[in-house]
């Protein structure tokens, strides 16, 4: 367990922030100036420094600025859809369309991930698991038993198969992958606790008159109780330690409830504004290049830290999760 910080440096890193806050205030409020006005004058003084405004000066020699200002021709996604053996109704299509965009959306303006560039969703549906499964080993793709869907970032490829007795599930899987296309394309260093995590959010993500949602996640929670049968307690700090080598080596080895756990722990963050800040806390970081284990930043930003985290995730691991959750 780390230590805590000093007050000193807590009532400095509340200084930064509420000077960080200010600067964006700041920035904005230029901004608004700037779009506001459709005339922009620069004009030197006696010492020759260059000044900029927006009125017009008596006296005083002004230059108008011509703001060439660029419509953007930037699109949020890019979807292809090779439905191979011809499964889909146009419905389903559009399904499709409609539920990357929410994904797209959440992490726009629920995380704030600005897209500095385009991240193309290709996908490939097949109507059989044994085509899907085939492809896969051609591919290159040895472990296929078990899987619904998977994402290969090489070709920004999303490869599937229709299940066909719960054919909803499909839907689901391509949020999921969509999920994954977008951080391993922007963050490549995102932990794979935290990527998967949110992977598994994303597949029960509903949006509804602007307002984002969750399903319940109902397989998730099952794996959770069953852990909890056999004696297994998720400790959190031990768990957000894992490189993600090891996360996906104790996947293969067996422990499956180590996705429940990440996606649980996932949505339970982001159920409040506290565990959302933290969220995006760790993207921007993890963006930015940090190496840093999650539990490092958890115990340095949550109230708390691990062992507030802990309790918290104690009770949720506990709760009524029949509900959908409004974000």
């Amino acid at each position: 367990m780390l230590n805590f910080k000093t007050k000193n440096k807590r009532y400095e890193s509340i200084h930064n922030c509420i000077h960080f806050v200010l600067s964006l205030i700041f920035s904005f409020m230029m901004l608004v100036s700037l779009s506001a006005y459709s005339e922009i004058y620069s004009w030197k003084d006696e010492n020759g420094k260059t000044h900029f405004g927006d009125k017009v000066i008596d006296g005083i020699e002004q230059k108008n600025i011509d703001l060439q200002i660029k419509k953007s021709t930037w699109k949020r996604y890019i979807i292809e859809v090779d439905d191979v053996d011809s499964i889909l109704t146009a419905k389903e299509r559009q399904r499709i369309e409609i539920d990357v965009n929410a994904v797209y959306q959440f992490y726009d303006e629920e995380l704030y991930f600005d897209f500095y560039k385009t991240v193309p969703v290709k996908i490939r549906l097949y109507e059989k698991q044994e085509s899907y499964q085939r492809y896969l080993t051609g591919r290159g793709y040895k472990n296929t038993k078990g899987t619904r869907g998977i994402y290969f970032p090489q070709s920004n490829e999303i490869v599937l198969y229709l299940n066909k007795k719960e054919r909803w599930r499909t839907f689901w899987t391509i949020k999921h992958e969509t999920s994954h296309a977008i951080v391993d394309s922007l963050t490549e260093y995102t932990p794979a606790w935290l990527n998967e995590g949110l992977a598994e959010n994303m597949e029960s993500l509903g949006l509804q008159e602007s307002v984002f949602f969750l399903y319940p996640h109902t397989e998730n929670k099952r794996s959770i109780n069953r852990a909890k049968k056999s004696g297994h307690r998720l400790n959190v700090d031990d768990f957000l330690s894992l490189s993600s080598r090891d996360y996906y080596a104790s996947m293969k080895n067996g422990h499956s409830r180590y996705q429940a756990y990440a996606g649980e722990l996932v949505r339970m963050l982001l159920t409040d504004e506290r565990g959302q800040n933290i969220v995006r806390r760790m993207l921007h970081a993890y963006k930015r290049g940090s190496r840093v284990y999650s539990a490092h930043i958890i115990e340095e930003h949550y109230f708390g830290g691990l062992t507030a985290l802990q309790i918290h995730w104690d009770a949720w691991a506990i709760r009524d999760s029949s509900k959908k959750i409004l974000l």
